[in-house]
């Protein structure tokens, strides 16, 4: 490491000044299709753990050669993959604080409208003393309710 440090001091000596820096390209956003998102590999639960262990056994390994693949890679996409993962964390919860307003007016809208239900089963219910065909006309209701009570 400490060679690693000289020759990046030495780089910084006899380094030109940058030119101007331009506009970051801003990166489309990935989006895959469903038969994309199939072919993923889906990592098992805890999979980072794992990850640790194999690194931490791979660098006290330094004989062990993977075609295509050095420590550092691996390392380097491991942090790529937790990133992505905190940056979906974080827009779940932002959208989840946006959503909750809506969610909870829906709740209370069907919960409105699911009380006018019972409303009017109550009162086919209590006609159908008079008119019994008011019974099989409203006889999903019934059983969907029933069902309700069953579960």
């Amino acid at each position: 490491m400490a060679t690693r440090k000289k020759a990046s001091k030495s780089n910084k000596k006899t380094a030109k000044k940058p030119a101007k820096k331009t506009a970051a390209k801003k990166r489309e956003p990935m989006v895959l299709s469903a038969d994309e998102r199939q072919r993923v590999p889906k990592p098992r639960e805890g999979w980072q753990d794992v990850l640790d262990r194999a690194l931490d056994t791979w660098e006290a390994t330094p004989k062990l050669k993977v075609p295509g693949l050095t420590l550092a890679k691996l390392t380097r996409l491991g942090a790529q993959a937790e990133k992505a993962a905190e940056r979906e964390r974080e827009l779940v919860a932002k959208q989840s604080r946006a959503l909750r307003p809506l969610s909870d007016a829906r709740l209370v809208k069907q919960g409105e409208a699911w009380s006018a239900m019972l409303e009017l089963h109550a009162a086919v219910k209590y006609h159908a003393r008079q008119d019994p065909a008011l019974l099989d006309q409203f006889a999903f209701l019934g059983d969907v309710l029933k069902n309700e009570r069953e579960s």
